[in-house]
Formats: structure tokens, C-alpha cells, sequence
């Protein structure tokens, strides 16, 4: 892994984070990530308030969102980690970015400890 420090939140973290449960100090990090699909996740929760909205977006403007386009590497790693581990397409989009972005997970879903070249930090 290089020298830059990166995290990539999953979606359960970026709850926990806006939730104040957790606070982390951003200008630790060189780049912080989250998935589309967190964002998708996030979004089209149905109880959320405009106030949970207003957080997230604020959240969103201070990392990267990462897309999937028209990303070989990416869509390659996402089949390939789906078919190794046999994870729900979601959190294979997710495990696959953070791999590919040499980012270290937060999140809280035991789902991906089965990765082990997957760097996972638990947020409570």
C-alpha cells in the first residue's frame, strides 16, 4: 500500500458518523471515499429527515464518491470478489472500490472480514 493514507466508509459507518455515535478527524486521512452505493443506500432511506439529508451532503462535499462508469478494473474486481466470497452485489461494489483504492473499510458489516486482504476498521 502507498504511503497515503486512505478510508473508505461503508454505508452502516456513514450512518454511525452522521448519527454523532462517532466522530473522526478527517485531516488524519489524505482521501476519504464512499461508494455510490452508499450513497444510493443513504438517500432512499425513507424516514430520512431533511436535517439527516442536509448532514450528508455536507459529509459528501468534504471526500470522493466513487462512480462506477465504465471502469474494467473495477467491474473485473467486483466479480471477482463477488464469486470469492460470495457477497450481496452491494457490498461487493463496496469491498471491490476500497481494494482497488488501497483504502482501509470502516464499517461495521462482518460480511467482509472473510477478505483478508481487505484492511477493516469496526466504528461503533
Amino acid at each position: 500500500m502507498s504511503g497515503i493514507k486512505k478510508i473508505f466508509f461503508d454505508t452502516n459507518a456513514v450512518i454511525t458518523l452522521l448519527r454523532g455515535s462517532e466522530k473522526v478527524d478527517f485531516s488524519e486521512y489524505d482521501e476519504i471515499f464512499i461508494s455510490v452505493i452508499s450513497e444510493i443506500e443513504f438517500l432512499s432511506y425513507g424516514n430520512l429527515s431533511n436535517e439527516e439529508k442536509h448532514s450528508f451532503t455536507k459529509f459528501q462535499s468534504r471526500i470522493t464518491t466513487c462512480y462506477l462508469d465504465k471502469n474494467e478494473k473495477l467491474i473485473e474486481e467486483i466479480i471477482k470478489v463477488r464469486l470469492n466470497y460470495k457477497l450481496k452485489l452491494p457490498d461487493a461494489i463496496i469491498a471491490a472500490t476500497a481494494l482497488l483504492n488501497e483504502a482501509i473499510l470502516i464499517t461495521n458489516d462482518k460480511a467482509f472480514s472473510k477478505i483478508h486482504k481487505l484492511k477493516i476498521v469496526s466504528i461503533n
